[in-house]
């Protein structure tokens, strides 16, 4: 058995889908430069959106918006998904708002790293 046919995600309504894929398409990725630039992306990022909201919501929010992007990418294609990276982006989204949103940070080095960091990774990816 390959274990990402098993953790993906498949549309609802498939003979694949299973309720548990909900969640354990968001912690099994594709292969190792998938999950390394999540990981990377998650590691600099979440910390200051999880002290901003809280750790309850922060994982809340993770979640949601993980089963969301997979809600939006089913609009689109019917196979399956694996992966974090709607739950990734969401988090680099809710960083660069909330480090725009506070006054002391505008003119900090740490934003302009994430800017660049965010470009670069969505060009990239």
């Amino acid at each position: 058995i390959y274990l990402n046919n098993v953790l993906a995600l498949y549309p609802m309504g498939t003979e694949l889908f299973s309720p548990y894929q909900l969640i354990t398409h968001l912690f099994a990725h594709a292969d190792i430069i998938h999950i390394f630039s999540n990981m990377l992306i998650f590691i600099l990022l979440a910390p200051s959106v999880e002290k901003h909201f809280g750790y309850k919501k922060f994982w809340n929010f993770y979640l949601l918006s993980g089963l969301f992007s997979s809600g939006l990418y089913f609009l689109g294609t019917a196979g399956p998904i694996i992966g974090a990276s709607g739950a990734i982006f969401s988090v680099m989204a809710a960083s660069i708002l909330l480090t725009f949103k506070n006054e002391k940070y505008k003119r900090s080095f740490s934003l302009r790293f994430r800017n660049l960091f965010f470009i670069f990774t969505l060009y990239f990816m």
